[in-house]
């Protein structure tokens, strides 16, 4: 339904698309108004978010019970996702850096941020997705745990071929 597409971030994307549409930036940033206030306020608050969202991350690890009747679906779980982020996405990014990035010019900063995109780990807000849910938690926790302390292992070695291929 409408509703579930209609969620606090979809309501930001369409205001930060009809700010600049119907050019309200002068009304809207104006210092002697009370919009440049209450958008700095809402800018901080937003800072906030990712740190709460390590902190919920960290208690669902905390929480995590890892009964033998569940360990083989979140092994499994596990395997798919660190197949997927962590050899299927770094080779898709090779492909894609040989024959569309390099052939076409792409500047070196592009080219780096695409590395990045390619080859972090997944995102830590499924913790929070998975919490609101109500599915999977222990899974979702598990997965991000691992897969963060893999990246740990894993980030130099990638960086390490990447300047070997790019220079």
């Amino acid at each position: 339904s409408l509703n579930a597409f209609l969620s606090p971030p979809m309501y930001g994307i369409i205001a930060g698309l009809l700010i600049p549409l119907f050019r309200l930036q002068p009304f809207l940033f104006n210092p002697r108004m009370p919009f440049l206030y209450i958008y700095t306020a809402i800018e901080k608050l937003g800072t906030m978010l990712a740190p709460l969202v390590l902190v919920s991350l960290g208690a669902m690890i905390a929480g995590i019970k890892l009964h033998d009747s569940v360990r083989k679906q979140m092994n499994m779980v596990l395997l798919g996702v660190i197949f997927i982020r962590y050899l299927l996405l770094p080779a898709f990014y090779y492909l894609l850096y040989f024959y569309v990035l390099k052939p076409l010019g792409f500047e070196q900063a592009i080219i780096f941020v695409l590395f990045l995109e390619f080859h972090i780990p997944p995102a830590n807000n499924f913790s929070v997705m998975a919490m609101n849910a109500g599915v999977n938690e222990d899974i979702t926790a598990y997965v991000l745990l691992v897969t963060y302390i893999l990246y740990i292992v894993l980030l130099p070695v990638f960086l390490m071929f990447f300047m070997s291929v790019v220079s």
